[in-house]
């Protein structure tokens, strides 16, 4: 999926948070290229440039184990 249609679906979601949460560090990657090229200075693009590249930034998360009851 390109960066563009990657920041489409993100904006077509109703939790803008959990849309980005759910992107692979290659989506993450692709969309944050595509914003970077718009340069976004305020209102949404903006915001989920941020939350992308804070995305991009924190370390990658590990996989839960399942508990045992």
């Amino acid at each position: 999926m390109s960066g563009e249609a990657i920041y489409h679906s993100i904006c077509a979601a109703t939790n803008l948070d959990a849309a980005v949460s759910r992107l692979s560090r290659e989506e993450l990657a692709e969309a944050a290229q595509y914003l970077s090229g718009l340069k976004p200075t305020g209102g949404v693009p903006a915001q989920i440039f941020g939350m992308v590249s804070a995305r991009l930034s924190a370390p990658p998360r590990k996989a839960r184990k399942a508990k045992h009851s």
